[in-house]
Parts: structure tokens; sequence; C-alpha cells
């Protein structure tokens, strides 16, 4: 499986399917996009990695 594969895998199970969960979902890929982001732009750290993830 690949990085993104796994990371996809992760965000849908996040969700789980639940309509009610879609907020928690959608706040979960804003922060994996937060990271993707500062890692290409260099300035990525674990530290980042660890921020609460805000809805």
């Amino acid at each position: 499986m690949t990085a993104l594969a796994s990371t996809a895998a992760q965000l849908v199970a996040t969700g789980r399917g639940d309509p009610e969960r879609v907020g928690e979902g959608q706040a979960a890929l804003a922060h994996q996009v937060r990271c993707n982001s500062a890692a290409l732009d260099g300035t990525y750290t674990s530290t980042l990695e660890k921020e609460p993830v805000s809805q």
C-alpha cells in the first residue's frame, strides 16, 4: 500500500461512513493537507503532525 493510499484509508476510517461524522473526516483531511503543504515548503516538523485537529 502506498503512503497516499494509507492516508486515504485513515481519513475514510475517521468518518466511518457516518453522516454525523463528516466534520471529523473533513477536519482530518484539512490537517493532512496542512502537514503535506508544510512538507512541500520545507517547514514540516513532527510536532505539526501531533497538533490537535480542529473542526
